[in-house]
């Protein structure tokens, strides 16, 4: 084991153990966009190409960084499951493994019985990606609203109670827009008001 990968397990168990850190991102910054495989064969979109601007565009997406040789990720990972099954939030694995194989990652999506998309990373592209997304570590896990923006991340392994309160906060329903006026309706209403009779 490499001494990057050494601080990032100690890093991330220490990360773990108080339950990870929540970065708020104030000036949402657009989020990197990026196209990759899905490599999940039991994902409806396995084997095809997916590309973040159309992953976020109808309720925004959790995207989780995940790695084969990353135990936290794997233990994060079947709650990040559930959310998608109960359709709290559309969740994205995006599996940046410069340590592991593709088959690594299969055995492993096969044994948490994931059917989220996982996204296969190419090495090369792994620290390009990690410079774009702001991490050193996994599991890293974003919160990209419809407009592309990050509204949140978590370092570490993510206090559901709070991964729900921001999902609630920046991936909810659009506010409904205000019914159109009648035809001639603020006309009309303009008319009467003029015309009441004085008390």
């Amino acid at each position: 084991m490499d001494g990057r990968r050494l601080s990032t397990w100690t890093l991330a168990a220490l990360l773990a153990a108080s339950g990870g850190v929540v970065l708020a991102a104030p000036d949402a910054p657009a989020a990197h966009e990026f196209a990759y495989p899905d490599i999940n064969p039991a994902s409806p979109s396995h084997g095809r190409t997916l590309a973040l601007a159309d992953l976020y565009a109808e309720g925004g997406i959790v995207l989780n960084f995940l790695a084969s040789w990353c135990k936290f990720c794997w233990d994060e990972l079947p709650f990040l499951q559930k959310l998608d099954d109960g359709g709290t939030a559309d969740v994205v694995g995006i599996a940046a493994d410069e340590h592991g194989t593709p088959d690594d990652l299969l055995r492993l999506v096969a044994g948490a019985k994931l059917t989220i998309p996982v996204l296969l990373v190419p090495h090369a592209d792994i620290p390009a990606m990690e410079r774009a997304y702001g991490h050193s570590m996994l599991p890293a896990t974003y919160l990209i609203d419809r407009e592309g923006r990050i509204r949140s991340r978590f370092l570490g392994l993510a206090r559901h109670e709070v991964l729900l309160e921001e999902i609630a906060e920046f991936l909810g329903p659009p506010a409904p827009a205000p019914p159109a006026a009648a035809p001639g309706s603020e006309g009309a209403a303009g008319a009467g008001r003029a015309s009441a009779p004085s008390p």
